[in-house]
C-alpha cells in the first residue's frame, strides 16, 4: 500500500513539473520575437531614410546648392525646406549674406536679419548675425510681419525658432570651409533673448 501511494505521488510531481517548463514554441515567446523585429525592421529603415537624407544633401553641396532648414513642435527634428544655390567661388561672407537673407524670407516673413562681421574667440571663426527690430510694425499695427518678439515668444515657438537660426547658419554637414561657430545680436534691448536662451551666447558648430 505504501509503495502503491508513494508510485501514484511521485507521478503527479512528475507530471506537475512537467506542466511548469516553459514551451520553447509558446505563442507569447513568438509574439515577443515578432516585437523585437518590428522594432529592429523600423529602426534598419529609419537608418537607412537618414543615409539617404544625409547622401542627398552632400551631393546638394557638391553641386553649389545649401540646404534651408525647417523644423516643426518638439522635438525639431530638422526637414529641408528648399536648397539654395549659390556661385561655386563665392567667398564664405557672400555665402552667409545670402543663407541669411534666405532664412528671413522663407521662415521669418522678412524679419531684419544680416550677417555683421567675423569675430575670433578662443581661436575659432565666429559670424555675428543682427535681429533689428522690425521699425514698421511699431509705426503700422497692420504691417504682415509680427516682428522678431512673435518668433520668441512661448518656450515651444521660442526653441524652434532658435533651432531654425543655430542650424541654418551653423549648416552642419557642410564639409568645405565654414564657421566654427555664430553669435546673435538683438536689438530690442527691452525684450532680449527672454524666451530664446539658446541665443544668449555662441553656438559652436
Amino acid at each position: 500500500m505504501k509503495k502503491s501511494m508513494i508510485l501514484f505521488l511521485a507521478l503527479i510531481l512528475l507530471f506537475t513539473l512537467a506542466g511548469c517548463v516553459p514551451d520553447d514554441n509558446s505563442d507569447t515567446d513568438i509574439g515577443d520575437m515578432r516585437t523585437y523585429d518590428d522594432f529592429k525592421n523600423k529602426t534598419d529603415k529609419e537608418d537607412i531614410s537618414k543615409t539617404l537624407k544625409d547622401k542627398e544633401i552632400q551631393e546638394a553641396y557638391n553641386s553649389g546648392k545649401y540646404p534651408i532648414y525647417t523644423t516643426n513642435d518638439y522635438p525639431f527634428d530638422l526637414e529641408v525646406l528648399d536648397y539654395i544655390e549659390m556661385p561655386k567661388d563665392s567667398n564664405l561672407e557672400e555665402k552667409l549674406r545670402v543663407i541669411t537673407k534666405a532664412i528671413s524670407e522663407r521662415l521669418f516673413e522678412g524679419n531684419p536679419m544680416d550677417f555683421i562681421s567675423f569675430e575670433e574667440v578662443e581661436g575659432k571663426n565666429i559670424a555675428v548675425i543682427s535681429l533689428d527690430k522690425n521699425e514698421d510694425v511699431e509705426e503700422n499695427l497692420f504691417f504682415p510681419s509680427p516682428g522678431w518678439r512673435h518668433y520668441f515668444q512661448g518656450s515651444t515657438g521660442g526653441a524652434a525658432t532658435a533651432t531654425k537660426l543655430i542650424e541654418n547658419l551653423l549648416q552642419r554637414e557642410y564639409e568645405g570651409e565654414w564657421i566654427d561657430g555664430v553669435r546673435f545680436d538683438y536689438t530690442d534691448d527691452n525684450l532680449g533673448f527672454i524666451h530664446v536662451a539658446e541665443l544668449e551666447d555662441i553656438k559652436f558648430r
